[in-house]
């Protein structure tokens, strides 16, 4: 996974950062890896594109002009070809639009963070990839209203169903080098025929219940549906209304259905943390190789 992200000079002075994981690279890892680069380009010539192993990352790297690198520092599990693809088109990028830049900076260096300003954006298109979330459940439970947690003000205290899918990306919200897109599924039989259609590429799914007997052993089935049309996403269940008189404990949800559950009370704007909190856990469970 890409988390960080250079342009530096070839004696490592830095023009430009953008980290997409909690993952700090420190000056002295940069150091090794510009003496590292030093020595391959000695001996080897100025083309080389050898990855260099600095502790548990690896700098792939490659020119921005002539005096400049555009460096990628990933994991060590990382395929080396795709992040070169990656790698290619953000060159592209940088020096179709930032060519002008580049020559400045070269006649002058600018502190770090005022140069190449914009480029951030140009950057994100190529590192940044949408993770789709999917509520599913019957209608009724809830998949609405906790869309509405994540993304309104105000919480609608009347029903309304949804005509076969509702999409919201959450703005603001990132995970690494990830946005998130929400899928609430309609939940009504007239609309189920479309969710093995919908399901295609999901990277999770979130089966919502009611917290009733009855609600979450028919889940069970909506479950099976899951694991056929979408069988490498992760399924997690969220057993919402936990308000409500007679409702199941998350832990005996999680023993009939089998996978990972949690209480939820979609209605109250106090849990839109935790539902936040929930949805982050089932993307690093998606994310992780």
């Amino acid at each position: 996974m890409i988390h960080n992200v250079f342009i530096m000079t070839r004696e490592g002075r830095m023009a430009f950062h953008r980290q997409y994981w909690s993952v700090d690279i420190t000056t002295e890892d940069r150091q090794e890896f510009v003496a590292t680069y030093k020595h391959f380009e000695k001996d080897l010539g100025a083309t080389v594109d050898l990855p260099i192993h600095v502790k548990n990352n690896k700098f792939i790297y490659t020119d921005a002009g002539t005096h400049l690198l555009l460096v990628f520092a990933v994991d060590i599990s990382d395929e080396d070809e795709k992040i070169r693809e990656l790698l290619k088109k953000t060159r592209e990028l940088l020096i179709d639009k930032y060519g002008h830049e580049i020559d400045a900076y070269i006649q002058k260096p600018a502190p770090l963070g005022q140069a190449f300003q914009g480029f951030e954006k140009e950057l994100d298109s190529v590192i940044v990839t949408m993770l789709k979330i999917c509520l599913l459940g019957q209608g009724g439970v809830g998949k609405s209203t906790m869309l509405k947690l994540l993304t309104a003000d105000s919480i609608p205290g009347e029903y309304y169903p949804t005509i076969a899918v509702d999409i919201e990306t959450l703005q603001g919200v990132r995970f690494g080098p990830y946005e998130l897109a929400v899928w609430d599924f309609a939940g009504q039989d007239r609309f189920r025929s479309l969710w093995n259609y919908y399901l295609r590429n999901a990277d999770a799914v979130l089966l919502v219940t009611d917290s009733t007997l009855k609600n979450v052993l028919e889940t069970r089935d909506i479950l099976e549906i899951v694991r056929k049309n979408a069988p490498a996403c992760i399924a997690w269940a969220i057993a919402n209304k936990q308000d409500l008189p007679g409702a199941l404990a998350p832990k005996l949800v999680q023993r009939i259905l089998g996978v990972q559950a949690y209480g939820l009370v979609a209605i109250d704007p106090r849990y839109r943390e935790t539902l936040y909190k929930i949805i982050l856990g089932a993307v690093a469970e998606a994310t992780t190789d």
